[in-house]
């Protein structure tokens, strides 16, 4: 029996559970029928429209709310125009339906739709957990929306909305779905810590105060973009999953992005103006893309991380770029457009080509230490300052090339894999590429293709290195006016006159006369109209090319004119003097050793005289003139020894003997120099 009742007690105990569960449930409002969940008494007539409206899973279209249409319009642009009390909600009608129950769960969609409101108080839902989406679009708000540590179930909408100066205070806000600010007229935005699942749009508004997103974590993209107009936005610390967007738009204060993560792209294109652009040590997974865009202010981007591309052309305008040790994962392009101020990337690295050409125009750029993997194009473009690119190494090739104008460029220590070329272009000042490495340096490609030297250029190749020198002489090394280029050729090494691939008028070891060359070495050691001093390195270095080339000849002249070149630059000391006098001997005789059988026409002479003398003296006036010669010939060879007769012979004019006895001693000295210079050659 005490079982029977304990179960009956448990089963009543279960039933009244259940009715008690039943009836704290609201119950979901069904098309057609009256909501079941009622507005409380202080709710007004607009609100209680609003409400059915919602609840059926409608959207509250409040310029209906009288039954009819009001003919306001909804136009949130319109600020002027004033909107009739039948579309005014309060703050707490809209916090009611949608951070309480049974509000929350009595529509027949989870969402809390209203468009063309009006609020003249503050909307205020800051710490307060709103399930559904809410949207308040195309409404007024006069004194802002505050949002402050509030949570969204699912999207936030204030599109085509008017908010005051107030504006939108969302500090640490959550939205696990989009955030929708678009069309719409804005005092500010504060989205500092905010959290967005989706995107967050605002195209085409107005923020007439600072759009604050510091820290702010989207997980789809930011949409800032047509034709919406910022007064500045910061997005310091923000990271957004898909892109960021800012085309076409007009932000008139500093768009502030620095340490920004962007899964995406980054597009501030199509004719956007920006006062300027901070991007310090931001990262960017896609391309970062300014094109066409205008920047009054720096573009500053020192340390930007860039996985694709950088596009800054298409007749983009830029007051000063800096890309201070950034990195680009693929190419970066300026081509076509204009920068006012200088472009500054020291230390860039950049895993494509480097793009400057197409008429495009920079007051001055810097490339120190930069890394570039591909080529650096400078063609057809236009440089009045500076082109500095210290210690610059670039994988492929560097195209100063094509009719570009530069007022100078630095290249100490640059390290190129392919080829500089520089036909085409005119250089205004000065060139300097000492230390340079490359394949191959062109000031000339073919007929009518040589470089333009302005006539205050000057050329410093100093310790550079290259496998191939592709020049025309003299055309590649003078002035516009026609005086001969200033150079600095100290140190300068070059495999190959004529360049990789060219034909034979490109082959400078093919031409007769080696004085165009030598011509070239002397101008370059008197530099600016100063003497150098002796400087032989560019000798040696001329003639070891040209011998390796097959151009014997044209070498010697080159070795002859590097041995006048030391005798013009002997001091007036006693010791210099000296030398000098051996130096002028040694030419005279030999050649410098270069013309070692010019030694034969006087050891001829030397023969020649004695034959002349023999004849006239009495011991050899019998002999005849073979007589005379053989006589002569064996005095002077030192290592033939007289006939018996001629042996014997005794001279009684003491001038003559005096002659045989100096023309024995000068055959044993010149065929002694002969063998010298010989075997010095020979090693």
């Amino acid at each position: 029996m005490r079982r029977i009742v304990w179960l009956l007690l448990v089963l009543m105990l279960g039933a009244g559970a259940a009715a008690a569960q039943d009836s704290a449930t609201p119950r979901r409002a069904v098309a057609g029928e009256a909501c079941p969940v009622k507005l409380p008494d202080w709710a007004s007539a607009p609100e209680r429209y609003a409400w059915a409206q919602i609840c059926a899973g409608n959207v509250a279209d409040m310029q209906y709310s009288t039954g009819v249409d009001d003919e306001a319009g909804c136009d949130a642009l319109k600020e002027d125009q004033p909107w009739p009390d039948s579309r005014l909600l309060s703050p707490r009608f809209i916090k009611l339906i949608a951070a309480r129950e049974p509000f929350v769960s009595a529509p027949a969609r989870p969402a809390v739709r209203v468009r063309c409101a009006r609020f003249d108080e503050q909307v205020r839902l800051d710490e307060e957990v709103v399930p559904q989406s809410l949207w308040l679009d195309d409404s007024r708000l006069p004194k802002g929306v505050s949002l402050n540590g509030s949570r969204f179930g699912r999207d936030l909408s204030l599109d085509g909305a008017t908010l005051g100066e107030a504006g939108l205070d969302a500090h640490t806000m959550s939205v696990a779905g989009d955030l929708y600010l678009q069309n719409g007229v804005f005092g500010g935005a504060q989205l500092i810590g905010a959290s967005v699942g989706g995107g967050l749009a605002a195209s085409g508004s107005r923020f007439t105060a600072l759009f604050q997103a510091s820290g702010l974590t989207v997980g789809g993209g930011v949409y800032l973009r047509d034709e919406a107009e910022f007064a500045g936005v910061v997005l310091r610390g923000a990271s957004v999953g898909g892109n960021l967007e800012a085309a076409g738009s007009r932000f008139t204060g500093l768009f502030n992005a620095d340490r920004l993560t962007v899964g995406g792209s980054v597009f501030l294109r199509d004719q956007a103006e920006f006062a300027g652009v901070s991007l310090l040590a931001a990262s960017v997974g896609g391309d970062l893309d300014a094109s066409g865009s205008r920047f009054t202010g720096l573009f500053n981007a020192d340390r930007l991380t860039v996985g694709r591309g950088v596009f800054l052309r298409g007749g983009a305008e830029f007051t000063g770029v800096s890309l201070l040790g950034a990195s680009v994962g693929g190419g970066l392009d300026a081509s076509g457009s204009r920068f006012t101020g200088p472009f500054i990337a020291d230390r860039l690295k950049v895993g494509g080509g480097v793009f400057l050409r197409d008429k495009a125009e920079f007051a001055e750029v810097r490339l120190p230490g930069a890394s570039v993997g591909g080529n650096l194009e400078a063609s057809d473009s236009r440089f009045t300052g500076l082109f500095i690119a210290d210690g610059l190494t670039v994988g492929d090739s560097v195209y100063l090339r094509g009719g570009a104008e530069f007022a100078g460029v630095n290249l100490p220590g640059a390290s190129v894999g392919g080829v500089v070329q520089m036909q085409d272009s005119t250089f205004a000042g000065l060139v300097d590429m000492t230390g340079l490495t490359a394949q191959e340096l062109a000031l000339w490609r073919g007929s009518g293709s040589t470089v333009k030297w302005g006539k205050d250029a000057e050329l410093i190749l100093r310790n550079a290195q290259v496998e191939a020198l592709q020049a025309q002489i003299p055309e590649s090394w003078v002035r516009a006016d026609g005086t001969p280029l200033p150079l600095d050729l100290q140190g300068f090494r070059y495999d190959r006159l004529g360049g990789f691939g060219s034909g034979a008028e490109g082959d400078l070891s093919r031409i007769g006369d080696a004085a165009p060359l030598i011509a070239w070495i002397e101008a370059a050691g008197d530099s600016g109209g100063q003497d150098a001093g002796h400087a032989p390195q560019p000798y040696f270095q001329m003639e070891s090319v040209l011998r390796a080339m097959g151009a014997g000849p044209a070498a010697d002249e080159v070795a002859y004119a590097r041995h006048l070149h030391r005798m013009d630059h002997y001091g007036s000391s006693l010791q210099d003097w000296v030398a000098w006098a051996g130096e002028w001997v040694w030419r005279l005789l030999v050649g410098f050793g270069v013309y070692p059988f010019r030694l034969l026409w006087w050891f001829a002479a030397l023969v020649v005289l004695g034959t002349i003398l023999g004849r006239r003296t009495g011991a050899l006036c019998t002999q005849g003139w073979s007589g005379c010669f053989w006589y002569s010939l064996e005095n002077a060879f030192p290592l033939m020894e007289p006939g018996r007769r001629n042996r014997d012979l005794f001279h009684d004019h003491p001038a003559v003997r005096s002659f045989f006895h100096f023309q024995k001693i000068a055959g044993f000295v010149l065929g002694t120099i002969l063998v010298g210079t010989l075997t010095l050659l020979g090693n």
